[in-house]
């Protein structure tokens, strides 16, 4: 039935622009890389119904006036790319990671290399952040860039955390890789617990055993479940290593997901962050005195719990991002 609707939706006459994405794996909606879930599938969501635009997943049986690569530019990538771009099709990279600059000791040097090559035979560049746009405008100024920035997704403004000013649990998450992140405050964390008896949720897709003498509990990532995961918590909390140059280009959703349903945000001053009501610590102790003030109550939550529900429909909801899209495309055709 869905590659039914796909068809007749590509041969409706009043589609100007077939538009397909083609992404690293495929998978269902809720088990499929989240970068895909929201820079892909939900798009795909966002303009099902346009008579101007069909956007959908490369389908090798149709062919398009355009590809969006979501983060897919090895060497077969490039290759494909490089074929279809010789009968005319536009080549767009959609891309959430700075894998262009070589000073990370996360991102590989083929993956560098991979990118600049991609890069260069790409019409125009989407990405996730103000800060890889900067990035690569440094480095290839002739490119075509647009930031678009990640969708919200409409679940996450339906309920809200009801705050009090007891917090006492701190909720965090993310890939489990990354959770090691919280040994950078582990001296925090534990100096704090002896006085204020809090736990951590860490939420990821496996456990992880973080040397962390604090109670700790484990919850498995599920997208179906991740709302009412997250209302589990009192506070977000998002501590980063801002001397990995990789962190830098991060998106505002890891933190925006969980300030849309109210939750108070106390997080490391990742650049795409810092225009929201969070509650940014620069060093261990930024970090001690923010989290011993809100540990104590002496926040007023309702207000932040506000703020940050309004700045993420602002700039982040279905309806803004949908809007932006539509308008790149709409430059494409013109």
């Amino acid at each position: 039935m869905f590659w039914f609707k796909e068809f007749v939706s590509y041969f409706k006459k009043t589609a100007r622009l077939k538009i397909a994405y083609v992404i690293p794996n495929l998978g269902f909606y809720n088990t499929i890389q989240p970068s895909s879930r929201i820079r892909v599938f939900d798009v795909i969501n966002m303009l099902r119904y346009s008579d101007t635009f069909h956007v959908s997943l490369y389908n090798p049986l149709l062919k398009y006036n355009v590809l969006i690569f979501q983060k897919k530019f090895d060497n077969k990538a490039y290759l494909f790319a490089k074929k279809q771009k010789k009968k005319g099709v536009k080549i767009i990279l959609d891309i959430n990671v700075n894998y262009y600059n070589p000073n990370s000791n996360i991102i590989e040097t083929q993956q560098h290399k991979d990118i600049i090559r991609f890069t260069n035979l790409c019409d125009y560049i989407i990405s996730s952040s103000d800060y890889i746009s900067n990035y690569i405008n440094t480095i290839l100024p002739k490119k075509n860039i647009v930031t678009i920035y990640e969708s919200i997704n409409n679940k996450y403004f339906k309920q809200s955390k009801i705050l009090n000013n007891n917090i006492r649990t701190l909720i965090w998450s993310g890939y489990s890789v990354k959770a090691k992140e919280f040994l950078l405050i582990k001296n925090v964390l534990e100096e704090l617990y002896t006085r204020y008896k809090f736990k951590l949720i860490i939420v990821a897709e496996k456990y992880i055993n973080l040397d962390i003498d604090i109670p700790i509990e484990f919850i498995k990532y599920s997208e179906k479940n991740i709302v009412s995961t997250l209302l589990k918590g009192d506070i977000f909390i998002a501590p980063r290593d801002m001397t990995e140059e990789y962190n830098l280009g991060h998106s505002f959703t890891k933190i925006g997901v969980a300030m849309a349903l109210g939750l108070p945000v106390i997080a490391s001053p990742v650049p795409s962050y810092l225009k929201s009501p969070a509650i940014f610590c620069k060093n261990e102790k930024e970090w001690y005195n923010n989290l011993s003030t809100i540990l104590a109550g002496d926040f007023n939550f309702k207000i932040i719990s506000k703020q940050g529900i309004e700045y993420c429909k602002k700039y982040y909801s279905y309806d803004v991002i949908k809007a932006e899209y539509n308008n790149f495309f709409q430059e494409i055709i013109s």
